[in-house]
C-alpha cells in the first residue's frame, strides 16, 4: 500500500526507526493504522491493536517503542509492529511491567538493559541485550541512573565532584 510521496510502507518502516531496525532477517509487520491500542493482558503478555488485527506478544520480546509522528513503531523480536497512538499514550499502558522512557522519542523495556555506559560529558547510553546502543536524553539520565543504581555525580560546595550512590528502585 503506498504512502505519500509513493513510497511504500516498507520504506517508511525503515525510515521511521533508523538506526533501531531490527536485523534483515526478521520481518518489520506493517499494518494499515486505525486507532490501534497497546494493552497489558496477563501478568506477561501484551496485546498491539494495529489495524484490523492484533497482536498477542510475551513481555520479554517487546525490546523498545519508538514514536514516529502520530503514531509508534513497537520493536519486538520478531520485528516492529505500528500503532496510530502517541508515544506517552504506550509508555503510559506498559509503565506497570517497567516500560521506561528514555529519550523523548524512545523508551525501552527495561529488562532488556545490560549496562549504562557514561559517553563524554553529560552524554549517557544504555546498551541494551542485543548490543544495541541507545542515547539517553540529558532530561531523563537522573532517573535511569536511579532506576538503574548508578552512581550519580554531583559538585560540592567548592567546586569539586564526588560521586554519589543512589539505591536501585527497580
Amino acid at each position: 500500500m503506498p504512502l505519500r510521496g509513493g513510497r511504500d510502507s516498507r520504506h517508511d518502516a525503515k525510515h521511521a526507526l533508523g538506526d533501531l531496525t531490527v536485523s534483515s532477517a526478521e520481518p518489520i509487520v506493517d499494518r494499515p493504522t486505525s486507532a490501534g491500542y497497546v494493552r497489558v493482558i496477563g501478568p506477561a503478555r501484551v496485546a498491539i491493536c494495529s489495524g484490523a488485527s492484533t497482536d498477542v506478544v510475551e513481555w520479554s520480546d517487546i525490546i523498545l517503542a519508538k514514536s514516529a509522528k502520530n503514531y509508534t513503531w513497537i520493536v519486538t523480536r520478531q520485528g516492529a509492529i505500528r500503532v496510530r497512538r502517541p508515544l506517552q499514550v504506550v509508555i503510559e499502558s506498559l509503565a506497570a511491567l517497567g516500560f521506561v522512557q528514555i529519550h523523548r522519542r524512545v523508551a525501552v523495556n527495561d529488562s532488556k538493559v545490560r549496562r549504562l555506559v557514561r559517553s563524554g560529558r553529560r552524554r549517557l547510553e544504555i546498551l541494551l541485550e542485543d548490543e544495541l546502543r541507545l542515547e539517553v536524553g540529558r532530561q531523563y539520565q537522573r532517573v535511569i541512573r536511579a532506576r538503574f543504581g548508578a552512581e550519580q555525580r554531583h559538585r560540592l560546595p567548592d567546586g569539586v565532584t564526588a560521586p554519589r550512590a543512589i539505591s536501585s528502585i527497580s
